[in-house]
């Protein structure tokens, strides 16, 4: 299983699909802004070798669970490590694989609940762009680059035959004993951070 673990200078935010993972991105670091709506944008236009090295998806912050736990044991603890959560049956409805069993939750500090997501990131759909509205506008040849650069990290999921009775007790136990990231400190992060791993404009890249 794979999970987005975005790093910065303030803290490491891990989130699961189907979970914000595009809408936390832009936030942080405005990648489907600067990069990808202009992408889009050239190829709309009609801009000569227009530059289509930013899927659609950023793949920069991917890793397995195996190396998310890792890297939050490893941490030095120097700065907040948190976890976005959904409802595991919302998540499954929109093809997410059961994945918060395998998460070691005694190394997250804080957790953000999806259905307060207004509170930390607005209400806003930067990342609405999927790789089948941007090829129908490519030619032969831009076609075949796009598809290079096309992120195939995706699992195929079935949501039928799996029992969902320890995703949801142990996404209630998450609720009950991890602490709300207060939206006032999650902000005054993002206004501090000054790198992240995940392309950008304004921040720093990670090394």
């Amino acid at each position: 299983m794979k999970i987005d673990c975005i790093e910065t200078n303030q803290y490491s935010l891990g989130i699961l699909g189907r979970s914000g993972t595009r809408s936390f991105a832009n936030f942080i670091s405005r990648y489907y802004f600067d990069y990808v709506w202009e992408q889009h944008r050239n190829l709309i236009i009609g801009k000569d070798n227009p530059n289509l090295m930013f899927p659609t998806h950023h793949p920069y912050t991917h890793m397995t669970i195996d190396d998310f736990n890792d890297c939050n044991y490893f941490f030095d603890g120097t700065e907040p490590t948190i976890m976005v959560i959904r409802d595991p049956l919302e998540r499954a409805n929109l093809g997410g694989a059961p994945s918060l069993t395998q998460i070691e939750w005694e190394y997250i500090d804080y957790v953000i609940p999806f259905e307060d997501i207004k509170m930390y990131i607005g209400e806003s759909r930067w990342s609405d762009i999927d790789v089948e509205f941007v090829s129908g506008n490519l030619n032969k040849e831009q076609k075949a680059v796009w598809e290079l650069t096309r992120d195939s990290r995706f699992e195929e999921w079935s949501v039928e035959g799996y029992d969902y009775t320890d995703e949801i007790n142990c996404y209630n136990q998450i609720l009950n004993t991890k602490k709300q990231l207060p939206p006032d400190m999650w902000h005054q992060m993002v206004k501090n951070t000054t790198w992240c791993n995940i392309p950008s404009k304004h921040l720093k890249q990670m090394n």
